[in-house]
C-alpha cells in the first residue's frame, strides 16, 4: 500500500516580488527612483536587464540571492589566496610528476 500525504506546494515555494527575490527588487526600485530623482536618465533603460536577469536567477535558483549575501559577508573565510603556512611547509619536490 502506497503512504499518500497532503503536499501543499503553495507552502514550499518561494518568496518573490514579481517573480524575483525581495532583496534584488527592491534593490532595483531604489535604483530605478534614484536615476529617476537625479536625471540620470541613461541609468533607467539599465534596469529592464537587471529586472529580467534578477527573474532568471530567482526562477533558477531561488536561494541565490541568499547564498550570495553569505557569500559577500563572509568573503575573507574562503580566500582561494594560499596562506603562506601552506605553502612555505610543502616537503621537497611536491607536485612534480603531476599529469597537468
Amino acid at each position: 500500500m502506497r503512504r499518500s500525504s497532503v503536499f501543499r506546494a503553495s507552502l514550499h515555494r518561494p518568496k518573490t516580488v514579481m517573480g524575483t527575490d525581495p532583496a534584488a527588487f527592491y534593490c532595483i526600485a531604489f535604483l530605478g527612483s534614484f536615476f529617476f530623482s537625479a536625471q540620470v536618465y541613461v541609468g533607467i533603460p539599465l534596469l529592464l536587464p537587471v529586472f529580467y536577469i534578477s527573474r532568471l536567477l530567482t526562477k533558477k535558483d531561488p536561494q541565490f540571492m541568499a547564498i550570495f549575501f553569505r557569500y559577500i559577508e563572509e568573503g575573507n573565510a574562503y580566500s582561494a589566496i594560499p596562506r603562506p603556512s601552506d605553502w612555505m611547509n610543502r616537503p621537497k619536490g611536491w607536485g612534480r610528476g603531476l599529469p597537468w
